[in-house]
């Protein structure tokens, strides 16, 4: 359509021009802002987002467990879009999830983090009340790549959900593609903040704590380091084990949520 105006109004090399640098433009906002989706269970089986699939559907499908988010990205996880999926998420737990982390003083957060204060200005309106986060299901089955600023957004998140829930916040992933599943192993060992650990290729062993470049193995992206063994524990075939290892690992902090609530 757009080589059709312009061709009308100029020259057909113009048309040309306008057509592929309108793709190129199109491209380039599908890689930057990918669609995310909050995914819930269809009464036929497959995970689906009710936004999209339409009123017929969004009446029949179950939540998944109290707690419990499944996020999706349909999009490789790369530099252009790696804040956007970080800010997605970070503003998905927000509006879901109650914060249950410490209370810190405006001295001991950086300067642009407003999450504290947003969280408790919601609670203090007593407008709903929202469950506590246990643990994130993210579907990767339209993720071809992850690059190493996809690692470190992954990293960022899990250590900001970390402290927006007070607790570990566990990342259980699904439909991992083989070709970068040896740099997402790495998400759910890091036991350092994310802050701590530099993901960079050109990372040397004891330049930051917790460099990961000790754990890639040149010339074998898809071998796995012994350490991070356990960690395919958290990588699934389908959503449906992804949530039930979710569920089970994290069923704890339910009980203790009740008891706090309790003593209040």
């Amino acid at each position: 359509m757009i080589a059709l105006v312009v061709c009308l109004v100029s020259t057909i090399e113009n048309s040309l021009y306008a057509s592929v640098g309108w793709s190129v433009l199109v491209l380039l906002a599908r890689v930057a802002r990918p669609k995310v989706k909050i995914l819930k269970r269809s009464a036929a089986g497959p995970w689906v987002d009710p936004l999209i699939e339409g009123p017929k559907i969004a009446s029949s499908v179950t939540d998944a467990p109290e707690g419990i988010l499944v996020f999706k990205i349909e999009e490789s996880l790369t530099y252009p879009n790696s804040g956007f999926f970080a800010d997605r998420l970070k503003e998905t737990v927000l509006e879901k999830f109650r914060y249950t982390g410490s209370i810190k003083a405006a001295s001991e957060k950086m300067w642009s983090d407003d999450t504290q204060e947003r969280a408790l200005a919601r609670d203090k309106l007593g407008l709903e009340t929202l469950p506590v986060l246990r643990a994130i299901v993210l579907d990767f089955s339209s993720v071809n790549y992850v690059d190493y600023t996809g690692l470190q957004a992954l990293l960022d998140s899990k250590d900001d959900l970390t402290r927006y829930a007070g607790r570990p916040v566990q990342f259980h992933f699904v439909n991992v593609h083989r070709g970068y599943l040896g740099t997402v192993l790495r998400v759910p060992g890091i036991t350092t903040t994310a802050a701590s650990v530099d993901a960079t290729p050109s990372a040397q062993e004891g330049k930051a704590v917790g460099a990961l470049s000790k754990y890639f193995k040149k010339g074998d992206a898809v071998s796995i380091h012994d350490s991070f063994e356990h960690n395919l524990q958290y990588f699934h075939y389908t959503i449906d084990d992804a949530v039930a290892a979710a569920d089970e690992e994290s069923r704890s902090y339910l009980t203790e949520t009740v008891e706090v609530v309790a003593k209040e």
